[in-house]
Parts: C-alpha cells; structure tokens; sequence
C-alpha cells in the first residue's frame, strides 16, 4: 500500500534520505512551490471524495484535479477546480466534486486522515509527471453510472473510482 509513496519520494525534494520511510517525516517540512491555500485546497478534495480509499485511489483524485488544472476545458487552479459550480443550469445544485455542493457541512473530523490527504496532495503536487491516471479529468464511484460517462474513454480503476479522459 505505502508503494506509491515509496516510488514517489525516491525522488522527492526532501529534507530526509529516500530509505526515511515517507509516512514518518512530518508533512510541514515538505514544501511545495504553491501557496498553503492551494494545498489544502487540494487536501480536502482528496479527504472528502477519497479518504476511505488506499493511497492509489486518493492520489488519482489528486491528479484528477490537477489534470484539471492543466485543461483548457477547466479554471487554472487547485481551488477554482475544486469549487467549480455545475456547467449545467438545471444542475446548479451539484458541483464537480459531489461533497462541496451536497448540504453536508464540511468538517474535517478526522485529523490522521486529513494529514494523509495533504501529504498525498503535496505529493501529488512535487509529482505532477507521475500520472496514474492516464491523463483522467473525470472519475466517479464505481457503484454509480453517471450520464456523462459512456461520452468519456476509461482510463483505470483505482479503489471504488473509475478514472476517464477525453476522447483520442
């Protein structure tokens, strides 16, 4: 399970050897080039769509979002993506990611998952060329079959989510 991690922080910009496991060194000493706003951003992206799933899944909704980012078809930051309201208008109650728009507050109660989630966004961020995803804009649980779907090439499952991108 901690593979990801481990292939991931060989060559992580880090102030610890590649043999420190990563799970131990403390996530405010891991520095990214964007601000902590943005971060977290991505963390509670990564915390209120992934945190049941292993570090596969929550790092393919990390890069769901930042292959976002990189899209023309989508705003240009973390958080813009994350908090993207609905394209449709007979759907402005439902947002790109299904836990900002669903009248759940969203609090953070666990803290050892929401440390897991920010270390995997930062992770996610330090490793933006480490894709596995194959390139994915889009996911959703596997126990659902949304419309916009069978419009979309599948990519890979990673725990309960199916990852897709645009057509080639």
């Amino acid at each position: 399970m901690r593979a990801i991690c481990t292939l991931l922080a060989s060559t992580a910009v880090l102030s610890a050897t590649a043999a420190t496991p990563l799970s131990y060194i403390p996530v405010s000493y891991i520095k990214t080039h964007l601000p902590d706003r943005e971060v977290q951003c991505l963390a509670k992206n990564i915390y209120f769509e992934a945190r049941n799933q292993d570090e596969y899944g929550k790092f393919g909704v990390a890069q769901v979002t930042l292959n976002r980012v990189d899209s023309p078809r989508f705003p240009d930051s973390i958080c813009k993506v994350v908090f993207q309201p609905s394209k449709l208008p007979q759907k402005r109650h439902l947002c790109q990611f299904s836990w900002y728009c669903d009248g759940i507050p969203d609090r953070i109660h666990n803290k050892t998952q929401y440390q897991e989630s920010k270390r995997i966004a930062i992770l996610a961020i330090l490793h933006r060329d480490r894709d596995i995803t194959g390139g994915a804009t889009h996911y959703h649980a596997s126990y659902v079959r949304p419309w916009w779907a069978k419009k979309l090439e599948r990519t890979v499952k990673l725990g309960d989510h199916i990852f897709y991108r645009e057509r080639r």
